[in-house]
């Protein structure tokens, strides 16, 4: 199970799938494939002093697993437990399960969530973050023959091992990086580069640089653009940017403790498939419950992961705190596995009385009234977010021509009473008053 590198047999710019031989495996197959690595691994973690002693009420050795249903008797591991863990042994942790001369990287987390942790990788654990991101990568429609401008500040951190999943696919990757918009333009404008990789907040960002240059987005000649970065956005803002840069936009999904993105979207966009096969197994809970719910179109729940091969950190039930809806099962294109798309983060989410709320959704309703308003929104809430009062403040930033703004407010109010079932006091703020980034977004404010 190596990575696939371009150059292989096959012609590359043919092949449907970048690892034909996994990604199309049938779902039964897939399981059995699982099943081996999994019992496989469970023996492995054991050697590291954290997993030593979590696991030993719950798992007997490996004739305990008949079937994937029995990783659920095990117990989750949270985000807290891991700063723990790097707290009592630095810098990787109790559970850390190789040796120190095995670890050939070492990144950090961005820490948006917390204190930063570190991540570190073996040689084959990096083969099979390269794998993930070609996959995904693939499935999105890219090829050798495009030039891929990043503006992702990848290099010292988790994101910079994108860069190698463009590289094995064989695209040209031109690393630009956040904070040189000018840079960016002028690589599509002069250096005839067809592709952008980025988050979906930076491409309204370059939009309405653009738009303040007099410059048509379409002259760049952008084609394609591949999202990452955010958890949750909504198709307003899809179509919004590609009617403006005329090209076709999908994401994909990672998280720095598994992979990078081991999800991704193909050009159908009806949501981001698994392309982890054979190196992740993602389970399905109920955030509230944390009962298994069943992989099935329109079932809703938190992702867990466990690490199928990992060697320097390896995870067992991973808690992600990522909410998605599943939106099918297979795809036309082939794919057979879950396709996703993102709600939000557990962590982000509030309640209005029993309305559970993500942030990413008001920003969608507000998102339908583009292009009256600009489609930024503030949340403004007290610290901790878990509970707040209606109406809840938000401030939505006004297009360039909003009109009338008492019946934008109302209508926009209305709006999110009707879909989210919570009361909002929207004030509408002038067009580029909110605060922009070139990186991720951020939806809510805390105010005391």
């Amino acid at each position: 199970m190596s990575v696939h590198f371009v150059g292989e047999s096959e012609k590359s710019e043919e092949r449907r799938f970048w690892n034909p031989a996994l990604e199309t495996l049938p779902l039964g197959s897939l399981k059995e494939l699982e099943l081996k690595l999994l019992k496989a691994q469970l023996d492995y973690v054991r050697r590291s002093p954290f997993y030593h002693e979590k696991l030993k009420e719950s798992f007997q050795g490996t004739a305990s697993l008949s079937n994937l249903k029995d990783l659920e008797k095990l117990p989750f591991t949270i985000k807290h437990e891991l700063r723990e863990s790097q707290k009592a042994a630095p810098p990787f942790g109790r559970h850390q399960a190789c040796s120190r001369s095995e670890i050939k990287r070492i990144y950090m987390t961005s820490g948006t969530t917390g204190t930063p942790t570190f991540v570190g990788l073996t040689k084959s654990d990096l083969v099979d973050w390269i794998e993930c991101a070609s996959r995904s990568y693939w499935a999105a429609g890219f090829r050798p023959r495009h030039w891929v401008v990043s503006s992702l500040g990848a290099g010292p951190f988790i994101a910079g091992t994108t860069l190698e999943g463009w590289r094995n696919i064989g695209c040209c990757l031109v690393p630009v990086g956040p904070g040189r918009t000018e840079r960016i333009v002028d690589a599509f404008r002069e250096g005839k580069a067809d592709c952008l990789s980025s988050t979906p907040s930076y491409a309204l960002y370059l939009l309405e640089h653009c738009e303040k240059a007099g410059m048509d987005p379409k002259v760049l000649g952008v084609k394609k653009m591949q999202f990452g970065g955010e958890p949750g956005w909504q198709e307003g803002m899809r179509s919004k940017i590609e009617s403006a840069f005329d090209c076709v936009a999908t994401e994909s999904l990672g998280m720095g403790d598994i992979s990078v993105d081991f999800w991704g979207e193909c050009e159908k966009q009806n949501g981001m498939h698994f392309c982890g096969q054979g190196i992740i197994y993602p389970e399905l809970v109920d955030p509230d419950s944390l009962e298994s719910l069943e992989w099935s179109e329109g079932a809703v729940g938190e992702l867990v992961y466990t690490h199928l091969k990992r060697r320097c950190e390896p995870l067992v039930r991973f808690r992600s705190r990522d909410i998605i809806k599943v939106t099918g099962i297979g795809c036309t294109c082939g794919r057979p596995t879950p396709m996703i798309r993102v709600l939000g983060r557990s962590d982000d989410m509030f309640k209005v009385k029993a309305v559970t709320v993500f942030p990413s959704s008001v920003k969608e309703v507000v998102g339908e009234f583009l292009p009256r308003v600009s489609g930024e929104i503030e949340i403004l809430l007290t610290h901790p977010a878990t509970q707040t009062k209606a109406p809840v403040p938000i401030n939505v930033e006004c297009g360039r021509d909003p009109g009338d703004n008492t019946e934008l407010k109302n209508s926009i109010e209305d709006a999110i009473h009707r879909k989210l079932l919570f009361r909002a006091e929207v004030s509408l703020v002038d067009f580029g008053s909110l605060s922009r980034s070139e990186y991720k977004s951020r939806l809510v404010r805390f105010v005391s």
